[in-house]
């Protein structure tokens, strides 16, 4: 009975994949997606919500979402936690600490290196933001490609 479910949502599960753009771990968001299918054509009930493929295509959707938001909170931890560059003490610029902003800021633009060098000093993002006179949304688009970034480098390091 699941495979009738299956084979009709799975281009909707392909179809967010490619929306959130989440071909690094497709196979694992796959198999997620399909066990939130299973789960969602198991509680679905027609007497709360009469159309069960915009309650499928919601429920996925906010699925992935929250999926997205997990994994960039996971990827946050990651970054914030490396000893390597989110060193917030005030010896902060000591030589293995300068080694490694120097090979770090290849991998990054000027508005991004400068974001990353106010923050492990100790500056909030609004701080941040009056400083290099741009909106707090600016700031978090920096930081989030740098992060991004910083991510790759310490995968190939």
């Amino acid at each position: 009975m699941f495979e009738e479910t299956k084979d009709k949502y799975e281009k909707l599960i392909f179809h967010l994949i490619h929306k959130y753009q989440l071909t690094y771990d497709f196979d694992e968001f796959y198999q997620m997606a399909l066990i939130k299918l299973w789960e969602l054509d198991q509680s679905y009930d027609s007497n709360k919500t009469s159309n069960k493929d915009h309650y499928i295509y919601t429920k996925l959707k906010f699925f992935f979402i929250d999926e997205i938001r997990k994994l960039s909170k996971r990827n946050e931890r990651f970054i914030l936690m490396s000893d390597d560059i989110m060193n917030h003490s005030n010896h902060f610029y000591d030589s293995y600490d300068h080694l490694t902003l120097k090979e770090i800021k290849n991998y990054l633009n000027r508005e991004e290196y400068q974001w990353l060098t106010l923050f492990l000093k100790g500056h909030s993002m609004k701080e941040i933001a009056d400083d290099m006179k741009v909106s707090v949304s600016t700031i978090k688009k920096y930081k989030k490609n740098a992060q991004k970034k910083l991510t790759f480098f310490y995968h190939n390091h």
